[in-house]
């Protein structure tokens, strides 16, 4: 996974430190950018890290708690404010909203430059890139070794082990279900629910026991109009 804002901060060669908003800390940095404009989340996104001198952020309570709130608002995962800038005291407002809020922020020391923050969050998801890419070509090696005699179970093993979850393959109309050992069984209710699954809305998340599958669809060999269509579910 991409590295989080609670991974970032524990970088000492970053100089960043935690002022309010712990609770968010476990959220993924997707991108960091420096933005000085007085409405910042007109032009990031969700998972983006604000980093900004503080030009933008106003000097009012009331406006530092509309100002975080809005950054809330458009789903970002924090806000790192360069020390010793220009940005006005925090009140104490402002830092309590960020708390109710569960968003980080951050300060930096001075002499580190942001660009240091930016690298390190994409230096991070280039490694989680690569490790993406070389599982996607585990998977695709377990693919390439099938044969026509191969059992579907030994398959959803392999596959099982490579995603961390546990796979299966189930066909609604016949309760068949064929999962990574020989003696899976899949309720009835689960079943109901695979079949009231509206096949536009694939792929799906359905919580059946207090357990999130997730629900994707696999077309069957020959597309006929009336070809039955299987589905492949996973469970954490």
């Amino acid at each position: 996974m991409g590295i989080t804002v609670e991974e970032l901060v524990a970088l000492p060669e970053l100089g960043t430190r935690v002022v309010a908003g712990a609770g968010g800390l476990d959220r993924q940095i997707g991108w960091a950018h420096a933005c000085e404009l007085p409405a910042p989340w007109d032009w990031l996104g969700a998972g983006d890290l604000l980093l900004t001198t503080g030009l933008g952020v106003p000097a009012g309570a009331v406006e530092q708690v509309e100002f975080l709130t809005q950054i809330a608002s458009a789903g970002l995962v924090g806000v790192a404010v360069a020390e010793g800038m220009h940005a006005p005291p925090l009140a104490a407002e402002a830092l309590a909203a960020a708390d109710a809020l569960r968003l980080p922020v951050l300060l930096t020391r001075y002499e580190i430059p942001f660009v240091a923050l930016a690298r390190a969050v994409a230096g991070a998801n280039q490694e989680e890139e690569r490790e993406r890419l070389t599982r996607t070509q585990r998977l695709y090696e377990q693919m390439r070794l099938l044969t026509a005699d191969t059992q579907l179970s030994p398959l959803l093993a392999a596959l099982s082990r490579e995603v961390g979850a546990f796979l299966a393959v189930a066909d609604p109309r016949s309760n068949l279900v064929t999962g990574a050992s020989h003696d899976t069984t899949v309720s009835g209710e689960v079943l109901e629910e695979l079949r009231s699954i509206d096949p536009s809305s694939r792929p799906a998340v359905i919580r059946v026991g207090g357990v999130a599958k997730r629900l994707c669809g696999i077309p069957t060999k020959h597309r006929l109009r009336h070809a039955r269509s299987r589905h492949w579910f996973t469970r954490r």
